[in-house]
């Protein structure tokens, strides 16, 4: 790695780098970190729930659809006889609800019906197979899912990488300039440090400061194209969110969003017809056209009225680039093609977002894109942490408190993996409620400890403490899970046996890693023996 520059241009963009890094690569590592475990969000949504298997609409039986349908329309009109008449009045061309229908619970069905003008949905839960009864509640889609602990695994980690968990318009700001300032980190660093041919295939030399520059150099450059998309998309995703949406939503809409639905939905197809189609007959034709992939949503729009819609979505193709949305005519079930991520018909801005989406979440290729994502997402957590360990060490002497500093969070960042495993454990241990705060005091106080451990002991005895730690939460991740569904761990014939066995995987390289780092140390008495010891002095600045 090239040693800090002595004058001129090129130290001021090495010292903005040190600067800027310090914070913001701790906070990027931890939107990194989180955002590795929540691409995997769906698969650790079935496992925290194995024991509570929602049926598939497709495998659902004849007629059940249409059955329960009908029993949800039923009782929304019952319990909220007043829904039929704000459905009308949203819009005069509007005749009929229009609702999301999917499985999150054994044996129901849930119809989350629009509630015009409201942020909250009817929600509507429908026993299936026979839907002889259904059970009706007005609430928002947060408020459903604060109720259910076992959903709560999936979302926490989700709204961890998204907010910080912190509430509103300020999280979504909050993660977009840590976005920004991880493009500042990546365009400095590449000017300052630019690797020569030969740095980019060697092996890491010895010795703790020579070992973290050549890995910081080597991680960094080859995961450049990963982190840069990552931060480009995130900071769209996450300004778009806080200002662009809620800024068109009021110049080009006055401030109405049932409107802009209505523009970026589009014309529905009008019909004359007086027949209403069957949606479990729908569902068989998509399910033939996405040649077996998982549906996991319908969505009917105006239902019984002259522009009645259904569109099919497919979780396991959803931000591919096989991504499948199917619109179907609700009044005769006419197949009417694909229909885009956004909008009604295939646009250039709606494809341009749906890339950005795939990129960010890592779905284009399914499986395969997820795996890369998230090993990618580790690696940058990587890179940040060397990058703090190197201004450590090089620092110690000259700058002690700075120095301290970098090293402290250094030691947050290799804490990551524990206070994940801590939250999950906590998640198993407050089934009975407080699930979200149990996991939120867990995982913060995770991160305090490793900072305060790695602040007052050597940073290598620190770090083998922490990953060791990571280790033995993250193994004890499955035993707790199979607790909470009452299964066996590592079940292999099933999805959450597989998902046992990555954290089992993940919990054996932070143990090796962990037994590796004294082989770190030195041979001669200029190498560093260990973080916060004996230092080599810095370059002059």
């Amino acid at each position: 790695m090239s040693k800090a520059p002595r004058g001129g241009r090129r130290k001021a963009y090495y010292l903005f780098h040190r600067t800027v890094g310090t914070t913001t690569a701790f906070l990027g590592a931890l939107v990194f970190f989180t955002g590795a475990v929540a691409v995997f969000g769906h698969e650790l949504d079935h496992w925290a729930s194995r024991d509570r298997t929602a049926p598939e609409l497709a495998s659902l039986g004849p007629g059940v659809l249409d059955r329960a349908l009908a029993t949800a329309l039923a009782a929304r009109d019952e319990a909220a006889p007043d829904s039929a008449a704000s459905d009308d009045a949203a819009d005069e061309e509007t005749t009929g609800p229009s609702a999301l229908i999917y499985a999150e619970r054994p044996e129901t069905l849930t119809f989350a019906f629009v509630v015009p003008g409201e942020e909250t949905r009817d929600f509507v839960d429908v026993r299936v197979p026979e839907a002889p009864s259904a059970h009706v509640e007005r609430a928002t889609f947060g408020a459903r899912a604060e109720a259910n602990p076992r959903g709560t695994l999936e979302s926490f980690f989700v709204r961890l990488h998204v907010s910080l968990l912190v509430e509103g318009k300020i999280g979504l700001l909050l993660t977009g300039l840590i976005a920004l300032g991880l493009l500042l980190l990546l365009g400095t660093g590449l000017y300052v440090h630019w690797p020569r041919r030969k740095q980019l295939t060697k092996a890491p030399r010895r010795g703790v400061r020579q070992w973290l520059g050549d890995v910081h150099t080597l991680v960094g450059v080859w995961t450049l194209p990963f982190s840069f998309v990552l931060s480009v998309t995130g900071a769209f995703f996450s300004f778009a969110g806080a200002i662009l949406i809620p800024v068109m939503i009021v110049v080009a809409f006055g401030a109405d969003r049932a409107r802009m639905e209505e523009v970026l939905r589009g014309d529905l197809p009008a019909s004359e017809s007086a027949a209403v189609a069957s949606l479990d007959a729908i569902v068989r034709d998509a399910g033939t056209r996405a040649a077996g992939a998982e549906l996991g949503r319908l969505r009917i729009e105006d239902w019984g009225g002259t522009s009645a819609l259904v569109v099919t979505e497919f979780f396991d193709l959803d931000y591919s680039l096989r991504s499948a949305r199917y619109a179907y005519g609700g009044r005769d079930g006419s197949f009417l093609g694909e229909r885009p991520f956004i909008g009604a018909r295939p646009s250039v801005g709606g494809t341009l977002i749906s890339w950005v989406a795939g990129l960010h979440f890592g779905n284009l290729y399914g499986l395969a894109t997820k795996l890369a994502w998230m090993v990618f997402g580790l690696l940058a957590c990587l890179l940040a942490s060397t990058g703090l360990g190197l201004w450590a060490v090089r620092n110690r002497r000259q700058a002690p408190r700075e120095g301290l500093f970098a090293q402290a969070l250094a030691g947050g960042t290799a804490g990551l993996p524990f206070a994940t495993g801590l939250a999950i454990l906590a998640w198993a241990a407050a089934q009975g409620g407080g699930t979200k705060t149990a996991m939120a005091l867990a995982f913060f106080a995770a991160l305090a400890v490793s900072v305060v451990v790695a602040a007052r002991l050597p940073m290598r005895v620190a770090l083998r403490g922490l990953l060791a730690a990571g280790a033995a939460a993250l193994l004890a991740v499955p035993f707790a899970g199979a607790a909470v569904t009452g299964g066996s761990p590592f079940a292999l014939g099933i999805e959450a046996g597989r998902v046992d066995v990555g954290f089992a995987l993940l919990a054996l390289l932070l143990g090796a890693a962990a037994l590796r780092l004294p082989h770190l140390e030195g041979r001669t008495e200029r190498d560093v023996m260990s973080f916060g010891e004996t230092v080599e002095a810095a370059p002059a600045e």
